[in-house]
């Protein structure tokens, strides 16, 4: 626990591109798979997520089986299994991956026994914990409680707004609570609407402007295929 940005994405303002494992066959979507992360290396992103949001649960294994006979990757690789989280967290610590994605990190979505449990089995591996992500029941507490409650289960807080190309911001509650808040862990601002710059663009702007004292970081998720 406590991992910085730095030592998660060898940077404190990760860029981390989704592989979303799209194609019609298992052999497709392995091959597209590759072909994205390798242009995602090349490019020198920081960091990548492989999600089962088009494919199987057992294709992010493949995937990984796969990869391991491939050269070695500069950025930093996580998953994202939507279908069941936890092994997610398994197949990271099995593959000695950076980082794992849990959707929700908050109490009506987490069982905190079987995560604890993971947690320790796997202490390597860092978790990018969702709050108030898109399309997760609401806890109906402060965005405060939420927040400080999730401080305490992973490295990095995630969120969007209520759906895709919503921004988080969207709420004048969230936004004067980010300016207020001094996060132990780091907060990363995912709005999907940051995809309607260029990429290039977006990086350019970012680096050259100074943090925001409330967002310690952005998460751009893009994709290189379609």
């Amino acid at each position: 626990m406590a991992k910085s940005l730095r030592e998660i994405f060898h940077t404190e303002k990760p860029i981390i591109g989704m592989i979303h494992l799209a194609g019609v066959t298992p052999g497709e979507r392995l091959v597209r798979a590759l072909e994205e992360i390798r242009i995602y290396d090349q490019e020198g992103l920081s960091g990548a997520i492989v999600e089962d949001y088009h494919g199987e649960v057992t294709d992010v294994g493949e995937f990984l089986d796969l990869l391991e006979t491939k050269s070695k990757l500069n950025l930093t690789l996580g998953v994202n299994v939507l279908r069941d989280p936890y092994h997610g967290l398994e197949l990271a610590g099995l593959y000695d991956l950076g980082f794992v994605q849990f959707d929700s990190v908050q109490t009506p979505d987490l069982d905190l026994k079987d995560y604890n449990s993971l947690r320790k089995q796997n202490p390597d591996v860092a978790v990018l914990g969702g709050v108030r992500f898109k399309y997760t029941r609401p806890t109906g507490r402060p965005l405060e409680q939420d927040l400080a409650e999730a401080r305490q289960r992973c490295e990095v807080i995630v969120t969007t707004g209520e759906g895709t190309v919503i921004s988080f911001f969207s709420s004048n509650e969230s936004e004067i609570y980010f300016k207020k808040i001094n996060p132990s862990t780091t907060c990363l601002y995912s709005a999907a609407s940051i995809l309607l710059l260029s990429l290039s663009a977006a990086c350019q702007s970012f680096a050259s402007k100074p943090m925001s004292p409330f967002v310690c970081a952005m998460l751009f998720l893009v994709s290189p295929t379609f």
